[in-house]
């Protein structure tokens, strides 16, 4: 079922069930005082019947009460019987237009002389209402010397009753009509419309469309949540314009830390074979030149060893030569703060966390003292260990970078810690984890020179960088470095 006939059914049942109950209320009232009415003429009509039957009943002739009765029965409309009894019960006088009609109970009758008090009854007959008053009659004095039965039809009262409740159906029913009608169209007009364009909105934003607008302008509260739609859509958009800027921030940093290691361990490999290369060639040339300074001045071997010398020495420049780009540079070091290095990162880094299901947290206190540094090469130090604990932590759980005032051998400086909650390093594997071209990680994903490098720029930095692991626990990599001198924030 649709939004629309369910609003209808929720809006329309509860009021219809009401307002039935109302004018099923509101007729048993009304029936109720049309019987009170009934009651109320009925007993005024008795008793002005019994007055005057009493009344007559002084004379010795009983002619003038037969003639007032059947009077009586003759003009009003809903008096059909009256009836008077003598104390044995014998009827007296008998005015009746009801053909048929069986008096009361003798019992019932009996009751009336007996008791001295009223009786009245509704009875129906061949499906005709009537009402009965068995009154006592005290002509002369307090003794009860009859009983006058009066007999009323209630047809009358039936159709009235009958008609009031048709009148209430009618009414209750064309209510309902118009009630359905401008619900319809309350509701289609100021709900069902509202809620197609905040659909159609909320499709246009699934199918990819740039910021769409919902545009429903009303005070209410359907306004209140297109207008929050279309901020969420333009918030959307824009941090969608971040993502892509972030990523594409990731990526390039990702490139250059690749870059970074790929020379890095170039590096260290032209280094030792620099190193195994040079030595013989310091030996040879030292040799050449003990040789030379040993020989006489005309001594033909001479120009042998000077060539040999010569050319040693062209060697280890050229190697040198080769060298020089490969060799990491001197950190710029200048007065440094952690805000200003993580300022740049952190959206990075946290893009990664997300996608791999991380959770990252930086708790860095405010009023941090500067520390001299290189920006550039520290960041590199950061990305590393923290790219580092997003793989050795499992999708779910949490990576802290967390910095704080820190001393060192008696120098104040600051510690920024990188601490993992992944499955920690064996104790055998921890002390080897800064050397050169040592990785525990497949074929393929890793060098093993991140964290050598990481350590050669610390050590540049005059800090320090150590490791502690718990197996199951984790892992935590604090990098030390000095505090400036004179340059805290």
């Amino acid at each position: 079922m649709g939004l629309r006939p369910r609003l209808v059914l929720l809006l329309l049942v509860p009021m219809m069930v009401t307002l039935a109950l109302y004018a099923y209320l509101r007729a048993d009232e009304e029936r109720a005082e049309r019987l009170v009415e009934f009651r109320r003429h009925t007993a005024v009509t008795s008793k002005a019947i019994k007055l005057s039957v009493e009344h007559a009943m002084r004379s010795p002739s009983l002619a003038d009460a037969q003639q007032l009765m059947s009077k009586l029965v003759a003009q009003q409309d809903d008096l059909v019987r009256i009836r008077l009894f003598d104390k044995s019960l014998r009827v007296v006088l008998d005015a009746n237009l009801l053909a048929g009609y069986v008096s009361a109970p003798r019992e019932r009758l009996q009751g009336v002389i007996d008791r001295g008090e009223p009786d009245q009854r509704d009875q129906r007959r061949e499906g005709r209402a009537l009402y009965s008053d068995l009154m006592p009659l005290r002509p002369r004095d307090s003794t009860v010397e009859g009983v006058l039965e009066v007999v009323y039809v209630a047809g009358q009262l039936d159709e009235n009753l009958r008609r009031l409740s048709v009148n209430f159906g009618v009414g209750i029913a064309l209510l309902c009509v118009i009630l359905l009608v401008i619900t319809w169209f309350v509701l289609q007009r100021f709900v069902i419309h509202p809620l197609d364009a905040l659909m159609n909105g909320i499709h246009r934003l699934g199918r990819g469309e740039a910021a769409p607008r919902v545009l429903v302008q009303r005070p209410d509260e359907l306004g209140r949540v297109a207008e929050a739609f279309n901020q969420m859509s333009q918030r959307l958009e824009s941090t969608l314009g971040e993502l892509h800027n972030e990523t594409e921030r990731s990526l390039e940093l990702q490139r250059q830390l690749r870059r970074t290691e790929a020379l890095g361990m170039l590096g260290k490999f032209c280094s030792a074979v620099a190193h195994e290369v040079g030595t013989p060639l310091n030996v040879i040339s030292g040799r050449a030149e003990t040789a030379l300074r040993t020989l006489p001045g005309q001594d033909p071997l001479r120009p042998e060893l000077q060539a040999i010398i010569t050319q040693t020495d062209r060697i280890s420049k050229i190697i040198h030569s080769l060298l020089d780009p490969l060799r990491p540079r001197k950190p710029a070091l200048t007065p440094t703060s952690l805000d200003a290095v993580l300022a740049g990162l952190l959206p990075l880094l946290r893009h990664t966390a997300r996608r791999g299901g991380i959770t990252l947290t930086v708790l860095v206190p405010p009023g941090l003292a500067h520390f001299d540094a290189d920006p550039g090469q520290l960041q590199q130090v950061l990305i590393n260990l923290v790219m580092n604990a997003l793989e050795a932590t499992p999708k779910g759980n949490q990576v802290t970078l967390e910095a704080r005032p820190l001393s060192h051998a008696g120098r104040p400086g600051v510690g920024i810690s990188v601490m993992d909650t992944g499955q920690g390093i064996a104790p055998d594997v921890l002390p080897r984890v800064f050397e050169p071209f040592f990785t525990t990680k497949a074929a393929g994903e890793g060098t093993g020179l991140g964290l050598a490098i990481a350590k050669d720029i610390v050590r540049e930095h005059r800090g320090q960088i150590h490791v502690e692991s718990t197996v199951g626990v984790g892992t935590t990599f604090t990098v030390w470095l000095p505090e400036a001198r004179g340059t805290r924030p």
